[in-house]
């Protein structure tokens, strides 16, 4: 007599399949399948965290947890700064031999240029149509910007 061929119990099969990887995966492997199969999604992980935090819709608190959580992942816990107590005076000279005033006033001044920039490019606003003070922040930026225009003859 030959062997009755039988139909494949999808239960077994599964316990099976698992008494396998249990194996394979042991204590002794040092293999840890959890830790496995969150990294096998961390990239899309810290994506999502990245959407969240540049997300304009959702609640500021949300968004600066989420911009947090991308810094921690990306650089480590942020080290505590030791504040040398000094108190920083406008009228004083800066290490560069400025006043410290005139010093802050520029990096007001350009904070609020790229802040503009990245407003633009964010809402797609083609580079011919910014602001003149804007593009020159680009500076180098924009020329990219305009060369990958260019390049695809400009279609999206």
């Amino acid at each position: 007599m030959g062997r009755r061929k039988t139909e494949p119990n999808p239960a077994e099969i599964r316990r099976t399949v698992a008494r396998h990887f249990r194996h394979l995966m042991g204590p002794e492997t040092g293999l840890n399948m959890v830790q496995f199969t969150a990294q096998l999604h961390e990239r899309d992980m810290v994506e999502l965290l990245v959407g969240f935090a540049l997300d304009a819709t959702l609640p500021p608190p949300l968004r600066r947890d989420s911009a947090l959580d991308v810094i921690r992942l990306a650089r480590g816990p942020v080290a505590p700064w030791i504040h040398d107590r000094a108190t920083i005076d406008p009228d004083g000279i800066a290490p560069s031999g400025r006043p410290v005033a005139d010093e802050l006033a520029e990096i007001k001044k350009a904070t609020a240029l790229y802040q503009a920039l990245d407003d633009l490019v964010r809402r797609g606003v083609p580079p011919e149509q910014w602001p003149e003070d804007v593009r020159e922040a680009a500076g180098d930026l924009l020329d990219q910007i305009e060369r990958q225009g260019g390049e695809d003859g400009g279609a999206e």
